[in-house]
């Protein structure tokens, strides 16, 4: 097995290609079709996305996902991209106003904060390690991206849009150093979207720039901002299919602006659907007010949709091709059926506010955020865990600014009206799709990116006579605050710690429990001269930690399932959690030919082959 080298040229190197693919569709998307610039970096995340699916699909037809083919695609693309944003002119940018400019430096103590814990760990999400790395490592020894066997159904089922742009990362860098940063790219961008939103909804220009900081201070945000997980990105998505469908759509704009609004529906559904179940009463919204505005203007908007519809077809149907069917989907997403449940339903609207307030005692229908703990204990400072932690201060100014909405609704501007009515629409339509569960905090952060609309309340004489400043300096001055302490005291990436353990230790924060286990695979392995390591694990097994750290010393890994030729050592994880139970042991392997290595209080987690028979091992 190739072991791919790594060192700061080819960070660099990794980071130019990447960010250049990125920085070059930005140029584009904000030359051709003018958007606002935030709004244009939204959509160049799309971009990113559909080009890295684009990249590894068709490398991975020769088995090319490798350094050199990776490298060669980017450059080609960087080529072109540079060439067509070359030939661009672009406009000229707006100096910032007083109260943006101010609006923005609140923010930067957040971001050095989120960028500090990025770049000082390596990865050490959960999830990450079970499927979202696992499955980009599984890749690299493939070279490809189709389906492999697995214990965990997510690493096949899950859609695989942003663990594409990672995979590029990993394979040109050789290190996982920079995955985090995708995550931090969209959180910059969710970020600076917040003021344009609430314009759109026409709240006042005194007043949006204060949307940013607001948003920034979402303390799900602030920690998801340093994770390798994808939750911001289908933040950043949602929102440049909002800001795509806002556009006013001219004759001479609307096949550039279709396709776009298609390029960025099909990055939403390669990364996390849920974003596109967000965006969906926004689109609706967006259709009919443009019929209205220029009925029998369909025959115009046909070469978009023909060419978006084929660009969506192209991206999205390999992806469909090789995923589970969706009956093995529902067992891994926490979705309600088609139809029935409507009484759950109907409660599930209400109960994802009670993820973000402090309601003592209640728990969510599936254990509850924090696992069956009571829901104060999921957002306080105190727990500020990624994946239950919730935004209190930001749904109380929700809550508030609704009630300021249906007391001032005749004096809303009538885009501000249709917007809101648009995001409540979109809550309901995500508390009706998805599932009640522990996680629901950090799946709601597309709904949280979009909230600036609610800003439309403040009315432009509020604006004036200070009131609604006054209103969202409060909730700013609340807000900041909080979440600087749950950035400070983020228990897997506390940016300010000091570091005394070495950086593989970073891997197991989350399950120190298989930290010396998968550690003395890695040493028998060596000691022995096993090249071939099998893994027999479920569901939420550590795959990642072992996989990648065996790749760099040149041992191969694959999941096993029995009685398999291949492997000279294999791991058993003997735990197992979130109902995903193993049997306490592989009992399908050969007694006669598989003997006990080495044992925890889990019971034996390393069998070795007696004689290996090296001539069934084979190619993978």
């Amino acid at each position: 097995m190739t072991v791919i080298s790594t060192g700061p040229a080819w960070l660099a190197l990794a980071l130019l290609c990447v960010s250049g693919a990125y920085g070059l569709a930005f140029l584009i998307i904000r030359g051709a079709r003018r958007f606002p610039a935030a709004i244009a970096a939204a959509l160049a995340v799309a971009a990113l996305v559909c080009f890295e699916a684009v990249v590894m699909n068709a490398l991975s037809l020769a088995e090319a996902v490798t350094r050199p083919g990776v490298l060669v695609a980017h450059l080609l693309g960087i080529g072109v991209a540079g060439t067509v944003a070359a030939r661009q002119r672009g406009g000229r940018p707006r100096t910032p106003r007083r109260p943006a400019a101010l609006a923005t430096l609140l923010v930067l103590p957040l971001l050095a904060l989120a960028i500090a814990s990025a770049v000082r760990y390596a990865p050490n999400n959960g999830d990450s390690m079970t499927y979202h790395l696992a499955r980009v490592a599984h890749w690299l020894q493939d070279r490809d991206v189709a389906a492999y066997p697995s214990g965990s159904l997510r690493q096949n089922v899950m859609m695989p849009g942003a663990e594409y742009v990672l995979l590029a990362l990993q394979v040109l860098s050789g290190s996982d150093r920079l995955a985090a940063l995708l995550q931090t790219l969209a959180y910059v961008v969710v970020v600076a979207s917040a003021p344009v939103l609430a314009r759109l909804a026409g709240a006042p220009r005194r007043v949006a720039p204060w949307a940013a900081p607001a948003v920034a201070a979402l303390p799900a945000a602030v920690l998801q901002a340093s994770s390798t997980q994808n939750d911001l990105v289908a933040a950043a998505l949602c929102i440049g299919i909002v800001g795509a469908a806002a556009k006013p759509i001219r004759r001479r704009h609307a096949t550039g602006d279709v396709v776009l609004l298609a390029l960025a529906c099909s990055a939403a559904l390669l990364v996390k659907a849920s974003a596109l179940v967000v965006a969906a009463p926004l689109l609706v919204l967006a259709a009919v007010r443009q019929w209205r505005r220029a009925a029998g203007a369909l025959r115009s908007l046909l070469p978009g949709l023909a060419v978006g519809a084929l660009a969506a077809l192209v991206l999205v149907a390999p992806e469909l091709a090789r995923r589970e069917t969706a009956g093995r989907l529902a067992l891994v997403v926490p979705q309600y059926p088609v139809a029935g449940e409507w009484s759950d339903r109907a409660v599930n609207v209400l109960r994802g506010l009670a993820h973000h307030l402090p309601v003592p005692g209640v728990a969510a229908s599936d254990g509850g955020v924090g696992h069956g703990e009571p829901l104060v204990a999921g957002w306080g400072p105190s727990a500020p865990h990624e994946d239950y932690a919730g935004n209190p201060v930001q749904a109380a100014a929700l809550l508030v600014a609704a009630l300021a909405l249906l007391a001032r609704w005749s004096r809303v501007p009538r885009r501000g009206q249709w917007a809101v009515v648009a995001v409540a629409a979109a809550w309901i339509a995500f508390h009706v799709t998805l599932r009640d569960n522990a996680y629901l905090a950090r799946l709601q952060l597309p709904l949280f990116a979009l909230a600036p609309v609610f800003l439309a309340a403040a009315a432009p004489r509020a604006a004036r006579g200070g009131v609604a400043l006054g209103l969202v300096g409060a909730l700013v001055g609340l807000a900041l605050p909080y979440a600087v302490v749950v950035a400070m005291r983020n228990p897997l990436r506390p940016p300010l710690e000091g570091r005394s353990e070495p950086a593989f230790a970073d891997y197991y924060r989350n399950s120190t429990i298989a930290r010396d286990a998968q550690l003395t695979v890695l040493d028998v392995a060596t000691a022995t001269r096993c090249d071939r390591v099998g893994l027999f694990m479920g569901e939420s097994g550590f795959d990642y930690p072992l996989t990648w750290q065996a790749m760099q010393r040149g041992i191969a890994v694959r999941h096993v399932f029995g009685a398999d030729a291949w492997p000279c050592l294999v791991y058993f994880e003997p735990f197992s959690f979130e109902g995903w139970d193993l049997p306490r042991e592989p009992v399908a392997l050969d007694r006669a030919s598989w003997t006990p290595v080495a044992a925890n209080a889990g019971g034996v987690y390393l069998y070795r082959r007696i004689a290996p028979a090296r001539e069934a091992a084979g190619p993978r």
